[in-house]
């Protein structure tokens, strides 16, 4: 995931981790960057890394690009922001640094929102009514407006018995 505008890049990549290392020795072998300058231990939300500048290679040629290395689980997480010119560093270094700043863990509530929703098929039983489906519907916003309109339904239609229909949880 990369966020860009015509004057500076700021990138988010996952990989796993599969031995003992610290963020540190992830920087230098395995993303195998070398001649760190500003390193420092970096943590935010729980979650501790390292961060440091190295010169790579970036859309406009060589750049200083600021790393931070977030470990989380059994997986690196990797951001990396650089600036087209070379006199604007400092402005996506904090960039950099402030969009790694807002990496946390999800909360339990956050969780369920992130949780995926999925299209299961039922019989309607005699009495069924969308109301009733719309109250058991993970569906956010107008559930039984959208329930009708996934079923064909829309805007005020009422299931029949042993009719097939598409729910949400």
């Amino acid at each position: 995931m990369a966020s860009r505008d015509n004057n500076g890049l700021v990138q988010l990549s996952l990989t796993d981790l599969n031995k003992r290392i610290t963020p540190e020795e992830f920087m230098t072998g395995r993303m195998k960057l070398d001649k760190l300058r500003d390193g420092a231990p970096f943590s935010t939300g729980g979650v501790s890394g390292y961060s440091a500048v190295a010169d790579g290679r970036t859309p406009w040629g060589t750049r200083a690009i600021r790393y931070v290395v977030l470990f989380r689980d059994k997986r690196a997480w990797i951001f990396a922001g650089a600036a087209k010119d070379s006199a604007e560093s400092a402005r996506y270094d904090a960039a950099t640094l402030e969009t790694a700043h807002s990496f946390s863990a999800l909360s339990p509530a956050e969780q369920e929102l992130a949780r995926a929703l999925h299209l299961h098929i039922i019989t309607a039983a005699p009495g069924t009514h969308y109301a009733d489906l719309a109250r058991g519907s993970r569906i956010a916003n107008y559930p039984q407006e959208q329930l009708r309109l996934l079923n064909g339904q829309y805007p005020d239609g009422e299931p029949a018995a042993g009719q097939l229909l598409k729910i949400v949880r």
